[in-house]
């Protein structure tokens, strides 16, 4: 059996997995989805067009929504700039939000779950969204091509045509892991992002390693955006 088909087996499997496991939640997911606009972060979402960016005295709210596929690590990553804790979860069927302040901005990033059938629901979150962090696992080069078809849709909502992109390439502790010029060679993402503020900045949600690096692009994009007195 050649790369190419244990590849297409491998997706295919996960999808079956999906399909198997979680029709019965969906209901729940939904659910959730319904109810984001009455999370605490009505304000956000609701703000206006022009300049959905909060201020508060010197800081700057921010929206992300944080994306990728199942397993890369996302719960992980957030939970690790929350608290500076490594943390083992689960799978997330709906959604996970927290308040991550960094410098002279606020973020509230928006954790949503990366499994195949879940990703149909990702749309609902991006209204008011200034930023996306689309999380890969660089130890699994098997999947950095479905990773790349559903970073593609991403890129080419109108919702976000606006936004930032931040990619963390994670798991960059796990040995044999594909490199960032690989991964931005075999994702094709000069081309993909090149009508974009993006950065691909390699992480490990284990160690934490990367992940300030990526707050302080991040941070830099919405400030130069909106707000250059707080730079």
């Amino acid at each position: 059996m050649n790369s190419e088909t244990e590849k297409t087996d491998a997706v295919n499997r996960g999808n079956t997995e999906d399909m198997t496991v979680m029709p019965s939640q969906i209901p729940a997911v939904c659910e959730q989805c319904e109810a984001t606009p009455q999370q605490d972060d009505t304000k956000v979402l609701l703000a206006k067009a022009e300049d959905n960016r909060v201020h508060i005295g010197p800081k700057i709210e921010m929206r992300v929504v944080m994306l990728g596929l199942d397993g890369a690590g996302k719960t992980c990553i957030l939970l690790k700039l929350k608290k500076n804790e490594f943390v083992k979860t689960i799978p997330t069927l709906g959604f996970n939000v927290e308040t991550v302040e960094y410098k002279n901005v606020k973020i509230s990033i928006w954790d949503i779950g990366g499994q195949h059938l879940v990703r149909f629901f990702w749309k609902h979150y991006y209204l008011n969204t200034q930023a996306v962090i689309f999380v890969l696992d660089c130890s699994n080069r098997e999947r950095l091509t479905e990773a790349q078809n559903e970073l593609v849709n991403v890129v080419q909502e109108k919702e976000l045509k606006e936004a930032s992109l931040l990619i963390f390439a994670n798991k960059q502790d796990v040995e044999d892991h594909a490199s960032i010029e690989e991964i931005t060679q075999q994702m094709g993402l000069l081309k993909m992002c090149c009508n974009r503020s993006w950065h691909l900045q390699g992480c490990s949600a284990k160690s934490g390693e990367g992940l300030a690096d990526g707050l302080e692009w991040l941070s830099r994009q919405i400030v130069a955006a909106g707000a250059p007195e707080l730079a």
